[in-house]
């Protein structure tokens, strides 16, 4: 990625054969140039450039040379010794600058240091990896830091758009970004906070206060990113954002900072990382690490922290982007590192508790949903993006029965702070199979897990979980008309550090039984070296998941 403080000043490639002749070099033209302007920005100016090369019979090399310039900027390059599971001959990532810069840096492992040398004024600082061999692309779960060495740098003290700031400490890198959300000129118009003190009743408390002027923002604005220069850091001010409705992560974050502070409600600006599983803060290496702004509450006796960039997420709900992560608080009396909390697995649950008319000419189905915590947000997005058909498509696809039809189903988010429900009417004629005089059902109507984890010699990555989560399923079938249970599978209970499972059907009478499982997932990742013991607990599922009740015609 390229914008105006990092310049790519040459890319060189060349292609070897098998012997390790030349074939060919890469060509001025086949290196490519696009914008890199993401889904939901409004315009930014990131490009990035492509180059590839490739030969049609195998094995073959690539050499790869890239060369950088960085004029200011807060993010520095990182480099991974592979970022693939091919085998790689040799990874060079060579740093030259002023030596009074005084260019920091981490390593992911320990034992591995730079290679220094001074020239005068300049420093150089060499790190190289050579012969990684070809890995399994099991090995890893798509995080380069799990099976390559990682080293990051950043300056001590900077200068970005005529700001000077200082990056040795979070306390004092912070105080870059003081002044874009602690700006005293930075408040509404007379006109604009006589209609949000509209919003609230002048007698109610703190707390209902700012979850009333949350939904408020939620409603009159949406999430639209606009990253050139100093805007990257420096959020729109807040009069701007209520005559227009939109804006990013920051300029949505400091709105409602400042509408909240029209109500008399202090908050303050929490610089974080949002992404998927794995990422984790190097706290002992102050530096960007950064791409995301939420709004933290102090009150009483807690500190809520409020994603101000979806229209549905319920208030004050710590979602699977950014629980469990390290972020910088912004405070004009200082600045400092703070733990989101994590979530459990009691408080991410999906409960189903449904009732089978089984029949030999196509079965009856009522599913009854009950999702929290973080699994809420898989119908919030249904809700917010999708079309009545995609949503019915959805439901179709969320309840895995196969040749399932929809006849109706209801969606109930009265209660959205703290559980979303719904209802489907359904009908298969897969639900059960039939040999000879013989039916056979596979109890677990939608929660089967099909597949083991592959074996493999050495797992690098812990397996990882976005959160912490429980299923329960209770399903009661009432039997076909003519039949009766001739067998039923024995009761199963797996417990693990990490895990627990169970599952067990039982004659409720003579026409139904009951299928009860759970499902528990009690951490955000399993260590690799686990990974044999996580396969066998999974293993152990697969097996009872695909456990059938026979039936059999009666005389």
């Amino acid at each position: 990625m390229i914008d105006k403080y990092h310049k790519i000043t040459e890319i060189e490639g060349v292609l070897f054969d098998k012997d390790g002749e030349e074939i060919r070099e890469l060509q001025e033209e086949q290196i490519g140039d696009v914008s890199g302007i993401s889904n939901g920005s409004l315009y930014d100016d990131y490009r990035v450039k492509f180059a590839e090369l490739y030969h049609d019979q195998y094995p073959y090399t690539v050499e790869y040379k890239v060369t950088m310039k960085i004029n200011g900027g807060l993010q520095y390059p990182d480099w991974y010794s592979r970022n693939t599971i091919n085998p790689v001959e040799i990874s060079r990532f060579e740093v030259n600058c002023p030596e009074d810069l005084k260019i920091r840096y981490w390593c992911n492992r320990d034992s591995v240091a730079p290679i220094i040398t001074k020239d005068g004024s300049d420093i150089k600082m060499v790190w190289e990896e050579k012969n990684q061999t070809e890995l399994s692309k099991d090995a890893f779960n798509d995080d380069l830091e799990d099976i390559a060495i990682h080293v990051s740098i950043a300056p001590s003290k900077f200068e970005f758009e005529g700001i000077e700031g200082d990056m040795r400490t979070w306390a004092g890198f912070g105080e870059f970004f003081k002044p874009f959300y602690f700006d005293k000129e930075d408040v509404l118009s007379e006109e604009s906070l006589r209609e949000v003190a509209k919003v609230y009743l002048p007698d109610d408390d703190k707390l209902t206060k700012a979850r009333k002027l949350y939904e408020y923002m939620q409603d009159r604005t949406r999430y639209i990113s606009v990253q050139l220069g100093i805007g990257s850091w420096k959020p729109f001010p807040a009069e701007y954002v209520h005559k227009r409705g939109y804006g990013d992560c920051k300029a949505l974050t400091n709105y409602l900072k400042v509408i909240l502070q029209s109500a008399g409600i202090s908050s303050f600006p929490v610089i974080i990382h949002m992404a998927g599983k794995g990422f984790r803060l190097k706290e002992n290496f102050p530096s960007n690490q950064f791409n995301h702004v939420i709004l933290g509450l102090p009150l009483a006796n807690d500190t809520m922290y409020i994603e101000c960039t979806s229209s549905t997420q319920p208030f004050a709900k710590i979602h699977e982007g950014i629980e469990n992560r390290s972020a910088l608080w912004l405070s004009p009396d200082g600045c400092r590192i703070v733990v989101l909390p994590p979530s459990s697995a009691s408080a991410n649950m999906q409960l189903q508790k449904s009732n089978v008319n089984l029949s030999t000419g196509g079965t009856s189905v009522q599913l009854n949903y009950c999702l929290t915590g973080n699994v809420i947000q898989k119908i919030l997005n249904l809700l917010e993006e999708n079309t009545p058909e995609e949503r019915q498509e959805w439901i179709k696809r969320f309840t895995t029965i196969p040749d399932v039809k929809i006849d109706s189903y209801t969606i109930d988010t009265s209660n959205i702070s703290k559980q979303v429900s719904f209802s489907i009417n359904a009908s298969s004629n897969m639900i059960i199979s039939k040999t000879g005089s013989r039916l056979f059902l596979q109890p677990n109507l939608t929660e089967k897990r099909g597949s083991i984890p592959p074996d493999i010699p050495v797992r690098y990555s812990p397996v990882r979980f976005l959160y912490p989560y429980t299923e329960v399923d209770t399903v009661q079938y009432t039997l076909p008309a003519g039949y009766a249970i001739e067998t039923i599978p024995a009761a199963v209970s797996l417990q693990t550090d990490f895990g627990f499972y169970e599952a067990s059907v039982s004659k409720i009478s003579e026409t139904e039984i009951l299928f009860r499982r759970k499902y528990e997932i009690r951490e955000y990742e399993i260590p690799a070296k686990n990974y044999p013991e996580y396969r066998k607990f999974f293993a152990a599922i697969v097996k009872s998941d695909k456990a059938s009740v026979v039936l059999v015609k009666k005389p």
